[in-house]
């Protein structure tokens, strides 16, 4: 089996992740963790448990984006057909369907991070614009100033 999960919006982007076995022992443990990938072999079969906990942050909502894929495990043993020639045609079969299957996983994983870059360029962005736009305001205020004070210094007139 293996697991993949990422946090992709929210808080301090961490998380509690357990997996359980079907007899309720825990298999792995992780605590406050943006991201990670589990590779782990079923001893028991049926069903197991993929936990993520937010107790450490309540109050903060968090968007956690996971996978599971499960082996085939005897599935090419089930669906094995007669003769040498049809063997390896079919483990080549099973072979690019598991390397579809992974490339798909990533490509997913790469989608998830590059949303997650770009609003964060994005985010950025906006504060190098806005600093920008702030600093534009200050230098033409000060170059106004100066040209106001320095007509006052000629209009007025003292006697020396």
């Amino acid at each position: 089996m293996f697991l993949h999960y990422m946090v992709t919006m929210g808080g301090s982007m961490d998380i509690d992740c357990t997996i359980m076995a079907p007899d309720k022992t825990v298999v792995w443990n992780a605590e406050r963790d943006t991201e990670n990938r589990v590779l782990f072999k079923s001893r028991i079969p049926g069903s197991y448990a993929f936990c993520f906990s937010n107790r450490m942050s309540t109050l903060t909502s968090k968007v956690v984006s996971f996978s599971v894929m499960v082996g085939n495990g005897n599935a090419a043993d089930v669906m094995r057909p007669k003769g040498a020639e049809s063997d390896s045609l079919h483990r080549s079969i099973m072979r690019l369907q598991q390397g579809l299957r992974e490339i798909e996983e990533l490509q997913q994983v790469l989608r998830t991070r590059e949303r997650d870059h770009r609003a964060t360029t994005e985010v950025a962005n906006t504060r190098v614009v806005v600093f920008c736009i702030l600093e534009s305001v200050f230098i033409i205020g000060m170059g106004v100033g100066s040209i106001l004070y320095l007509r006052q210094m000629f209009v007025t007139k003292r006697m020396v």
